[in-house]
């Protein structure tokens, strides 16, 4: 997760346009960007305040903003959710936005466990990975398409 600057053009109604606008214009950033990934900037998560606003037309403005954003990136450890666990890997969950799944050749020292779904340390079976546990996770792979996007990672 990065904060950065970022750029978007939104139309405010004329109703907006009061001693409250920057407020309003929040509320219509959050609504735009909500469920918005850019291969640019990723995932909007937070829109922590305004830092320019240029008027293009009565209604319509150019605003920079300052927000928490998470774009994956290879190399990047990141703290994740498993979410689903399979013989052949696992899937796991970053702030509900973003899915990663981590092949079983990359979980290293840890074997599937048939009877419950689980993975367990090879010489500590008192580590044992299983739905809903935080992990961290390399991403090894990414892939934007179709506005969203495809990674693939490492267990650390």
């Amino acid at each position: 997760m990065q904060s950065m600057i970022i750029s978007k053009r939104i139309t405010l109604k004329p109703v907006k346009l009061t001693n409250k606008f920057k407020k309003h214009i929040i509320k219509q950033l959050e609504t735009e960007t909500d469920e918005e990934c850019s291969k640019l900037y990723g995932y909007i998560l937070k829109i922590h305040s305004i830092e320019k606003i240029t008027c293009y037309e009565d209604t319509i403005l150019l605003v920079d903003f300052l927000a928490d954003t998470l774009k994956p990136e290879v190399g990047q450890e990141i703290k994740a959710t498993v979410f689903k666990i399979y013989k052949d890997g696992l899937f796991v969950d970053i702030l509900d936005k973003q899915k990663i799944l981590v092949p079983s050749v990359n979980i290293n020292d840890y074997e599937f466990n048939e009877e419950n779904d689980t993975y367990i340390h090879t010489k500590d079976s008192n580590k044992v990975i299983k739905e809903n546990d935080p992990v961290k996770v390399r991403i090894d792979a990414v892939k934007y398409n179709n506005a969203k996007f495809s990674c693939f990672g490492s267990l650390v």
